[in-house]
C-alpha cells in the first residue's frame, strides 16, 4: 500500500475557514455536532497525528465456540442450607456361623495347596536340578527332625525308669508297713491272751510257754 499524501498548513486553514463561511449566523444549538471529516486521520497544526474517532469502534469478534456452562446441584452451591441433614449410618449385621465359615476356609487351603504343588512340579518339569536341591533339603529336614524325636524319646525313657523305681519303693514300703501291723497285731493278741489267762488263774508256765509259741511266729513271718 502507498503512503497518503501528507496535507499542508495552508490547505487546513482554507478548509477550515470555508466550514466557518458555511456555519448560519445564529448559535448553534445544544444539540449542534460538528460535521465528521472525511479523513481517516486528522493532522494537527504541530504535524502530530490522532486517530479518528469520528468512527464507531469494531464490535468484539463473537467467539467461533459456544462456552459450556458446568450444573452444579444446589448442595453444592449453598451448603449452608444442608446442616440440618444428619448422616445415615446403616448398621450391618453379620450373620453366620464358624460351621459356614470352616468348609470356605478348608476349600481355600486346599486350592492353596493344589496351586503350589502345581508350581513345584511345574518348576521340577523344566529344571531337574531344582528337583535334586528339593529333595536334598526334604532329606536333611527329615534326618533332624528324626534325631529330634530320638532325643525326645531318650527322656521319656529316662522318666518312665524314674516312674518305676518309686513306684517299686512304694509297693516294698507298703509290704514294711503290712508285715509290722501284722506284728503288732499278733502282739496285741498275746497280751490279751495273758490278761485272759491271769483273769482265769492259770500258771505262769503256760503264760511262758504262749510267749515262746509267739516268738516262735514272730520270727517265722520275718
Amino acid at each position: 500500500m502507498g503512503r497518503k499524501a501528507r496535507v499542508s498548513k495552508e490547505e487546513l486553514i482554507s478548509r477550515r475557514l470555508c466550514s466557518l463561511d458555511a456555519l448560519p449566523d445564529e448559535p448553534p444549538s445544544v444539540d449542534f455536532q460538528p460535521p465528521v471529516l472525511p479523513e481517516v486521520q486528522t493532522i494537527a497544526a504541530g504535524g502530530t497525528v490522532f486517530p479518528d474517532t469520528s468512527r464507531p469502534a469494531k464490535k468484539k469478534q463473537k467467539l467461533k465456540y459456544p462456552t459450556a456452562f458446568i450444573r452444579r446441584s444446589p448442595r453444592i452451591q449453598s451448603p449452608f442450607r444442608n446442616l440440618e441433614i444428619e448422616p445415615i449410618i446403616e448398621e450391618i449385621i453379620i450373620s453366620g456361623s464358624q460351621d459356614d465359615v470352616e468348609p470356605l476356609l478348608q476349600e481355600e487351603n486346599k486350592s492353596n495347596e493344589e496351586a503350589s504343588d502345581e508350581t513345584r512340579r511345574s518348576s521340577e518339569k523344566d529344571d531337574p536340578y531344582v528337583g535334586d536341591v528339593n529333595y536334598k533339603t526334604m532329606y536333611i529336614s527329615s534326618q533332624k527332625k528324626i534325631e529330634a524325636l530320638l532325643e525326645e524319646n531318650k527322656q521319656l525313657s529316662k522318666a518312665l525308669d524314674l516312674a518305676n523305681g518309686t513306684i517299686d519303693m512304694l509297693e516294698k514300703q507298703n509290704n514294711i508297713y503290712s508285715e509290722v501291723m501284722s506284728i503288732i497285731g499278733s502282739l496285741s493278741r498275746a497280751n490279751e491272751n495273758l490278761a485272759a489267762r491271769v483273769n482265769l488263774g492259770h500258771p505262769t508256765g503256760d503264760c511262758e510257754d504262749v510267749e515262746g509259741r509267739n516268738s516262735k511266729k514272730r520270727k517265722k513271718s520275718v
